[in-house]
C-alpha cells in the first residue's frame, strides 16, 4: 500500500533519489481515517504534527504536540533494543505456551494446516504477549476479527461501498467497541499502569504498547481515538509476530 502503486524499481529508485525528506505521514493520516475510522477532532490532531519524525522538527510544532515523533521515538527505542527483543521473545514463548495448553490435544498424532495454526495460535499469542490478556474479556473474538479486518483493510482503504464489504466493517467495528470499552474501563488507573515498568502487564501488555497508547493520551487523543489506533497498531504488532526463538514440540 506504501511503495507498491509505484511500479517498477526504477521509478521507485527515482523518487527515492529526488526526495529529501522520507515520510509515511500522508499515506498514514489516510489509512487512520479510512482503516481505523479515526475520529475527526483526533485525526486533526494527527494532521496538525507536520514537524515529522526527526529530532528537528521539519516545522514550528511545539515539541509536546509532536506526537508523530514521540510515537516514532516509543516505537524505536522499545522495540530494536537486544534486550528489549529477548524479553519480546521470553513473554511470546511463555503466552504461546498457554495457548497450547488451552488446546484438547488427543494422545495420536494430528494433522494440521500450518497456515491456520499460526493465524489461530500465534496470533493469539502474540496478542496476549504485545496487548495483554485483558482485551479478550471485551473482545472474545479478537483473533478472528482481526484477520478478516486485515484482509479487508485495502477496501477500506480504497472506499468500497459498506454494502459490499459489510463482514470487514462489522470485524473492525467490533474491535473497536472492544478496545474502547477496554480502555474506559482502565481510565482511573490508567496512569498507575503507564508509570508501572514491568516487562509485561495483562492489561496492556508490553512496555512498548503501553509506552505508545500513554502518548497518544498526552497528546490529546480521545479513548474512541485510541481505541482506533490500538486496532491499527495490531497490524504491526500481529503481522510481524515477535516468535523470534520460539521452538515447540508436539508429543
Amino acid at each position: 500500500m506504501y511503495c507498491y502503486i509505484i511500479s517498477g524499481g526504477e521509478n521507485i529508485n527515482k523518487v527515492l533519489r529526488s526526495s529529501r525528506v522520507q515520510t509515511m505521514d500522508p499515506v498514514f493520516l489516510e489509512v487512520t481515517r479510512k482503516c481505523f475510522n479515526l475520529p475527526q477532532p483526533d485525526f486533526d490532531i494527527l494532521a496538525a504534527d507536520t514537524s515529522g519524525h526527526h529530532k528537528i522538527p521539519l516545522t514550528d510544532v511545539p515539541e509536546e504536540k509532536r506526537i508523530m515523533r514521540q510515537g516514532y521515538v516509543v516505537q524505536n527505542t522499545q522495540i530494536k533494543g537486544t534486550e528489549t527483543l529477548e524479553s519480546l521473545s521470553r513473554i511470546f514463548n511463555r503466552e504461546f505456551q498457554l495457548v497450547m495448553d488451552e488446546r484438547k490435544i488427543g494422545k495420536e498424532w494430528e494433522t494440521i494446516l500450518l497456515h491456520d495454526f499460526s493465524k489461530a495460535n500465534m496470533s493469539n499469542a502474540t496478542e496476549r504477549s504485545m496487548l495483554g490478556r485483558s482485551i479478550f474479556k471485551y473482545c472474545p473474538t479478537i483473533t478472528e476479527d482481526f484477520w478478516v479486518f486485515l484482509n479487508g483493510a485495502i477496501k477500506l482503504f480504497m472506499g468500497v461501498p459498506k454494502f459490499l464489504c459489510r463482514e470487514v466493517h462489522t470485524s473492525r467495528d467490533r474491535l473497536i467497541a472492544g478496545w474502547e470499552r477496554h480502555l474506559n474501563d482502565l481510565e482511573e488507573k490508567h496512569e498507575r499502569i503507564i508509570q508501572s515498568d514491568p516487562e509485561w502487564e495483562p492489561e496492556l501488555g508490553a512496555r512498548v504498547n503501553r509506552a505508545r497508547d500513554a502518548v497518544n493520551k498526552n497528546c490529546g487523543i480521545s479513548v474512541r481515538g485510541r481505541a482506533g489506533l490500538m486496532t491499527g497498531f495490531m497490524i504491526a504488532y500481529v503481522t510481524g509476530r515477535p516468535y523470534f526463538c520460539c521452538h515447540y514440540k508436539l508429543t
